[in-house]
């Protein structure tokens, strides 16, 4: 349960987070498109703070994504008849665990899965039938 509560908070601090740097970026554009100079050092400025808070953002959006993967909400999964087995988009499979009434549910990743043929291709099955009829 501990667990849980520090995830959600990491997420919503995380969100916090890329909502002031998206702030602070469209406020550094609104100041470029204002500016009327045609070369100023405060423009250079300006261009090196937007790159920075470019990489910012997105190692946050990173980060968040992460963060999602690693502890999804139920309106992420695809869930057995149950409810009790869920899939991520990734392939992981999440099991729920049940909590306090107040908190409801919560999935928790057993591993990721991937699903592969096990028959044989028709050609070679074809191919190695050729070779013993020599």
């Amino acid at each position: 349960m501990e667990h849980h509560n520090e995830s959600e908070a990491y997420k919503d601090q995380l969100r916090k987070e890329l909502d002031r740097l998206v702030s602070q970026y469209d406020d550094l554009c609104l100041e470029e498109e204002n500016d009327e100079r045609i070369i100023s050092f405060e423009q250079m400025k300006r261009a090196r703070q937007l790159m920075n808070l470019r990489a910012e953002i997105k190692a946050t959006t990173k980060n968040l994504t992460n963060a999602r993967i690693r502890n999804p909400e139920k309106s992420l999964l695809r869930l057995s008849r149950r409810g009790d087995i869920g899939v991520t988009r990734e392939g992981q499979v999440c099991y729920r665990e049940t909590m306090d009434k107040n908190l409801g549910a919560k999935y928790l990743v057993l591993g990721k899965f991937e699903a592969a043929s096990v028959d044989r291709p028709e050609l070679e099955t074809l191919k190695t039938t050729k070779e013993y009829q020599q």
